[in-house]
This record gives C-alpha cells, sequence and structure tokens, in this order.
C-alpha cells in the first residue's frame, strides 16, 4: 500500500507498507522463505525495497491502529481479491489500450449514501 495525500497526489509517496495476513506456512509455500523471512512478512511493515520518508513511522503505526477493528482486515481482504478477479479476469498485455483503473470504477460507481466503512 502506498500512502499519498491529496496536496502532492501521486508525485509522492509518504510510505509504502506492506501488509501479510497470511500464515507463516502460507509464505513458506508461496516464497520458499525461511522460518526467519516469512515470520517478517506477517502483519503490517515498512517496505525495505520502497523509499520511505521521515513520516513513514508514524503512517504505520496509524496503520496498526486501523487494523484493530476485524472487520476493516476483511475489507482489505475483499479489495484484495476483487482486485486479483479483475486481473485474472482481463490481464494487461503490452499492445492493449489503457482501460480505466479499478480504483477509478469503483469510485464512480460508488454509493454516495452507503456508509463510509461498507463492505461494497
Amino acid at each position: 500500500m502506498v500512502v499519498l495525500r491529496p496536496e502532492t497526489g501521486a508525485d509522492k509517496f509518504w510510505a509504502t507498507i506492506s501488509y501479510g495476513w497470511e500464515t507463516a506456512e502460507f509464505y513458506q509455500k508461496w516464497a520458499g522463505a525461511s522460518a526467519w523471512d516469512r515470520d517478517l512478512w506477517q502483519g503490517p511493515y515498512l517496505d525495505p525495497l520502497a523509499a520511505q520518508t521521515r513520516f513513514s513511522d508514524v503512517l504505520l503505526e496509524v496503520f496498526k491502529a486501523l487494523l484493530q477493528p476485524p472487520d476493516y482486515v476483511e475489507r482489505l481482504k475483499y479489495h484484495y481479491q476483487l482486485f486479483r478477479d479483475a486481473v485474472e479476469k482481463d490481464p494487461p498485455s503490452s499492445n492493449s489500450q489503457r482501460q480505466p483503473s479499478v480504483v477509478t470504477e469503483s469510485r464512480r460507481r460508488r454509493d454516495r449514501n452507503r456508509p463510509r466503512h461498507g463492505w461494497k
């Protein structure tokens, strides 16, 4: 997940946070990770391969606080699955014209009367 601000848009990443919700055994199978590596992939953490800012640690703590309600974690999983389904249904190709992003399409269809943290 990339943390952005409306004022700077996609021109500046304030933090890049990864979040692994699977079990350690999943990461062992998926990546052949050692016990030490796979433990690092569980839970939220700052992506060590991405640029961070002086605010990244604080933004990570805010994200950890957001994860406290179990329904928020389920919402993340749900949105991840929506994304994966869209990619599998219509994988990008190098010779295809650029299509609207999943995020743009979901914003376009958003029901303004729906509770902010609703599922769909």
